[in-house]
């Protein structure tokens, strides 16, 4: 297990600092990327990147794979800030592991009253990122899309609760969102298809 901590609160990384020391947490268990996500996540990925190229010429193994650890990609991502943590969406999504995807816990300020619609609508948010991400990956290399990871789930605990008439509703909407994707594609195929024929 390795936990990729991104804080950029003063306050909030002395406390976790301290509670890894406090709780005898192995260093090399912890990543601290200082900063706000959405920068110190792509310059972690650059880096680990440039270490992997790297990687033939160097002699401390240990090293190299504890700096390129974040290619693999994440199982768990919990995007905690409020009252909205949409800005950090498409870095979470571009984080998650390729082969299996992952889980996103998505925190938000929503009134009780639309929290079904809050729903539904980071479901196609998340789709349209995800393919968004799949669409500039594509020509780069094979990889399984990322657009068919994204499903509609129960929180549970305190955590958001659909009930089964919204659920059904956001896993609809996700179903449309993809359909037009696959025709999206379809098109764009055909496309390129005739422009090499003429």
């Amino acid at each position: 297990l390795h936990v990729f901590a991104c804080e950029w609160n003063p306050n909030a990384l002395f406390a976790l600092r301290h509670n890894i020391q406090d709780n005898c947490i192995e260093e090399d268990r912890v990543t601290i990327l200082e900063g706000d996500c959405r920068t110190t996540v792509s310059g972690a990925l650059d880096k680990a990147r440039r270490v992997q190229a790297q990687s033939l010429s160097s002699d401390n193994g240990k090293d190299v794979y504890q700096d390129t650890l974040l290619l693999r990609g994440v199982d768990r991502i919990s995007l905690g800030l409020l009252p909205s943590s949409e800005g950090g969406w498409e870095t979470a999504i571009r984080s998650l592991r390729r082969d299996v995807g992952g889980w996103l816990h998505i925190h938000g300020n929503v009134p009780q009253s639309e929290r079904n619609q809050w729903i539904q609508w980071v479901c196609i948010r998340l789709f349209e990122i995800a393919c968004n991400e799949e669409e500039e990956e594509e020509e780069e290399e094979p990889t399984k899309g990322k657009t068919q990871m994204i499903s509609t789930g129960k929180g549970r605990g305190n955590e958001i609760e659909m009930d089964q008439e919204a659920l059904a509703k956001a896993r609809e909407l996700v179903s449309q969102a993809k359909k037009r994707q696959e025709k999206k594609k379809k098109q764009k195929k055909n496309k390129k298809k005739k422009k090499k024929e003429t």
